[in-house]
């Protein structure tokens, strides 16, 4: 059976505006894993950091991260703040609301017979599901960069993190060796001088073949 017109409407503004109520849900969803992230950068930053027993520049690199870190978390908190706070959701009236006022139509258009009453509530309906799914899309769309933003952040925060972690491996395993080792040759006791070189070994005899020797006369 073919639909009219203002069924189709109807029809399609009904889905759009469940698309957008599941789109929310989705959503709030998503933003689970960033903040996820951004609570695992913040125990990392926290656990690994250890400005005591770092080189004066090492502990200057380290604190330039930590701000660069404190900034980000700021960000993050006033991104999550707008996603969860900005905007707020338009949804139909009340069940009972809506079938009283579907009845007052019916009624209303009674007395007129010329005029279908059921396009009518149709329109009714139509005009309500569109006007809130409309709101609603503009206000997924907007936390939906919100999103996109908190995965920026979260993703910034977990390598400052990592990076702190690497720059006090590297001043543990390498800087520091280097300067123990440079302690230890400092502090090795001079070797005493060279011996002489050794008295030189008798020359070689030189004999010609058939020649009487005296042999060495034994007492």
């Amino acid at each position: 059976m073919k639909t009219s017109p203002i069924e189709q409407k109807l029809e399609y503004a009904q889905k759009q505006y469940e698309f957008e109520i599941e789109r929310r849900d989705k959503l709030h969803s998503a933003l689970a894993l960033p903040l996820g992230v951004a609570t695992l950068s913040g125990s990392i930053f926290t656990t690994i950091t250890d400005l005591k027993s770092t080189e004066f520049y090492i502990m200057l690199v380290i604190s330039a991260v930590a701000v660069i870190w404190t900034i980000l978390a700021a960000f993050l908190v006033y991104t999550v703040a707008q996603f969860l706070f900005s905007k707020s959701y338009e949804y139909v009236a009340e069940c009972d609301q809506v079938i009283a006022h579907l009845d007052e139509l019916e009624k209303h258009y009674t007395a007129y017979p010329n005029i279908d009453g059921s396009d009518a509530s149709a329109s009714f309906l139509v005009g309500d599901l569109a006007k809130c799914a409309t709101h609603n899309c503009r206000n997924n769309d907007f936390k939906s960069g919100r999103i996109y933003s908190v995965n920026r952040i979260s993703f910034a925060m977990i390598v400052s993190a990592f990076l702190v972690g690497a720059i006090q491996f590297i001043d543990r395993n390498y800087v520091k060796a280097q300067s123990v080792a440079m302690t230890e040759k400092s502090t090795t006791p001079a070797s005493s001088p060279a011996p002489p070189p050794p008295p030189p070994p008798p020359p070689t005899r030189s004999v010609k073949d058939g020649a009487h020797t005296t042999p060495p006369k034994t007492k």
